[in-house]
């Protein structure tokens, strides 16, 4: 009788288990679809909860949309995860949670901005200061948006560290924004700042006529002028409208916040004129579209093929495409398949454990 008891508590707690698993993505278990603050937190937010929306009328699911405090809560939240957390980690913060989960994380999506799946550093100083060179920092005050950023703080840190390059103070965001540690530089809080930046794209008729080259490959390579196609040197001024290309940094971003009146500075052209990118550090891998330690293959596939179909392509635009490409989000306007392993380079370059599984 005893033995029977028993085996039947076990079938009791087994069944109960696959009930539980059975109810994530439910009213009652939404997923928790994390996001990074490394936005305008508020303006983030509400672009979050409309592709939550959308990608629920897709697939039936429920989330549970949360704009994390900063990059360690992120991290702690992800970690600590049962089974029902996914989100859009920066690469040093995907990494990291890898590492302290033993690689039980599992990145499905990368992300693309424009034919590019890799990212920047940009330094970000005002033209009128006449710097030109990185070692011109030397002293000064450094903006960032936050320590757990990956362009913002983690590899220039290291890099300014290995040129012995030193500051008088330095100016965190507060709010773990790109958008403020720019900001505070045209404040004139600080001297010079660090952010995210992407190439500019050439004008549509000049990227057409390379595009149909037969050994076209891209149009801007590691090395190559961080402000080509939008900044005439000879004349210290924009190159004229019919040549000129459009600026895909930090210095977008900022400039279109000025039409709600977020600052005074003007639009991302008159901040060109006035912000200059010093240099840059990197590439790095974009950040990626990943789920914790435990969350079901089956929901994982739902969602991606949900994610990829919301956002299309740049060439093809899904009916949320205008949503992960919004200068003020992440600016995602592409994604692809992906593994741990396109992180194996990064982690060697600075000085990580690689993923003995790869």
């Amino acid at each position: 009788m005893r033995k029977l008891l028993v085996l039947s508590l076990v079938a009791v707690m087994a069944f109960s288990a696959i009930g539980l698993a059975q109810e994530l993505g439910t009213r009652e278990h939404p997923i928790r679809w994390l996001f990074v603050p490394s936005q305008e937190p508020t303006y983030l937010e509400n672009i979050a909860k409309q592709i939550a929306e959308d990608i629920s009328e897709m697939t039936g699911l429920y989330f549970d949309v949360r704009v994390m405090q900063d990059y360690q809560a992120f991290i702690e939240e992800f970690v600590a995860a049962e089974g029902d957390v996914m989100g859009a980690p920066t690469t040093q913060q995907y990494i990291t949670i890898a590492d302290r989960t033993d690689f039980q994380v599992t990145p499905r999506l990368g992300s693309i901005r424009y034919g590019f799946p890799y990212y920047y550093t940009g330094i970000y100083t005002l033209r009128e200061y006449g710097f030109t060179s990185l070692y011109d920092l030397q002293g000064k005050v450094w903006a960032y948006p936050h320590e757990g950023s990956t362009s913002g703080y983690k590899l220039p840190s290291g890099y300014f560290e290995d040129l012995g390059i030193t500051f008088s103070g330095v100016l965190p965001s507060g709010d773990s924004s790109h958008q403020r540690a720019l900001l505070n530089v045209l404040d004139k809080q600080a001297d010079f700042c660090t952010g995210f930046w992407n190439p500019a794209r050439p004008p549509a008729y000049i990227l057409d006529a390379m595009k149909a080259q037969p050994d076209y490959v891209n149009y801007w390579f590691d090395g190559w002028d961080p402000e080509l196609w939008i900044w005439d040197y000879w004349n210290q001024d924009l190159y004229p409208e019919q040549i000129r290309g459009s600026v895909e940094d930090l210095r977008e971003s900022v400039g279109d916040m000025y039409a709600e009146g977020a600052h005074t500075y003007g639009d991302k052209w008159e901040l060109v004129k006035k912000v200059q990118v010093l240099g840059l550090v990197g590439p790095i891998p974009n950040d990626c579209f990943a789920f914790s330690a435990g969350f079901p293959k089956d929901l994982q596939d739902i969602i991606v093929d949900a994610i990829k179909a919301h956002i299309g392509s740049s060439d093809n635009k899904g009916p949320g495409w205008e949503l992960w490409a919004d200068t003020r989000f992440y600016k995602w306007t592409d994604v692809q398949d992906i593994d741990d392993s396109i992180y194996d380079n990064y982690r060697r370059a600075t000085g990580q454990r690689v993923n003995p599984n790869n």
